[in-house]
């Protein structure tokens, strides 16, 4: 408990301006990832619209539907993200105040904008993360259509029944984020509405005030249907790593096949083919493991531990999982390295 309770203080450790400092850091390297993938995305979308249709044919046939989804998935990435500022921002202005036992209108007003910010967040997450995970399904394709292009009914059956497991995690998690949506707008509303009660007082926030007990637990539904987001995220992540193994697998199998039969100008081809392809995996795999584990611990503390206004975010009456999530939520670099996984 002691070891957790000091991660989620480390949190908090920094003065507020060099904390808000490395926010906007970290959030305008991330913007500018994803901005600059839009533009890669949309050039060669243009340049795939200038070929001939002759041409256009025999190039990789998801390639428009991959730089479509592509710019779609990072434009909302950007919002996101602009969000998440605007919500973290308030969160450490807040939880500062709060330290300093400052006035209850002031933290219950910052309150508010953070939510109000949530709600644009958890609204335009899932979709953009649906598009990403789109993206990656293209890929995963192309490696399983350079193994034949005429592929048997049994592949095509669980390529659709694939395609039909991601299909449904991505509208639970997208219904879940609109669900969380709607309580984080109405904790937000409560929010204010505390503001309001404490705009002629200069007291502190008082956790037995009934009104702060409805608004918390709002807020706590919130948060705990966000976990669905989360958990499946983490259940879509896992996915694509077992379609990109079977992938892999496939292609090299392939491969290794062709490689006694060509000649020795050829073998080199192969080998760089074959190289190409596992480096693709590794990356993958990487890349969506650590997205995994950040998205299934997140959701998993985020769900088992309810924030109670008895005492600071890292106080004694918090349990180890809320600590956990506030550690994971409060620390911009952890997320940043998790957002740069799925878009490198």
């Amino acid at each position: 408990m002691g070891s957790i309770a000091s991660a989620c203080s480390s949190a908090l450790n920094r003065p507020l301006s060099e904390q808000l400092q490395i926010l906007l850091s970290m959030e305008a390297t991330v913007i500018a990832l994803l901005a600059l993938t839009m533009v890669v995305a949309s050039t060669v979308l243009y340049k795939a619209f200038r070929l001939p249709q002759s041409e256009r044919s025999l190039d990789w046939r998801l390639l428009v539907p991959f730089c479509v989804t592509t710019f779609i998935g990072c434009s909302l990435g950007c919002i996101c993200r602009y969000f998440n500022l605007v919500g973290l921002t308030s969160n450490y202005n807040a939880l500062y105040l709060q330290t300093q036992t400052g006035s209850c209108a002031t933290y219950a007003e910052l309150n508010s904008t953070l939510f109000d910010a949530f709600v644009l967040l958890i609204a335009f997450y899932p979709t953009s993360v649906c598009a990403l995970v789109f993206c990656m399904l293209c890929v995963a394709d192309r490696l399983l259509r350079f193994n034949s292009a005429s592929p048997s009914d049994s592949f095509l059956r669980w390529q659709n029944f694939v395609l039909f497991l991601v299909a449904a995690a991505s509208c639970v998690m997208i219904a879940s984020g609109i669900s969380s949506a709607i309580f984080f707008s109405i904790g937000a509303r409560d929010w204010a509405y505390v503001a309001s009660m404490y705009s002629n007082s200069t007291d502190a926030c008082s956790s037995s005030d009934p009104h702060i007990a409805v608004a918390v637990g709002n807020i706590n539904k919130a948060f705990d249907i966000r976990s669905f987001v989360l958990w499946c995220e983490a259940a879509i992540l896992a996915m694509l790593v077992a379609v990109f193994s079977v992938a892999t697998h496939i292609c090299r199998s392939r491969l290794a096949l062709l490689y006694g039969l060509v000649s020795d100008s050829q073998a080199l081809i192969v080998r760089q083919a074959s190289l190409r392809i596992s480096r693709t995996f590794i990356s993958v795999f990487v890349c969506i493991i650590g997205r995994f584990l950040f998205s299934a611990t997140f959701a998993t503390s985020t769900a088992l531990g309810p924030y109670s206004p008895h005492c600071n975010v890292c106080g004694d009456c918090q349990s180890k999982f809320f600590m956990l999530s506030q550690y994971l939520f409060l620390s911009p670099q952890i997320q940043v390295c998790r957002v740069q996984r799925m878009c490198m």
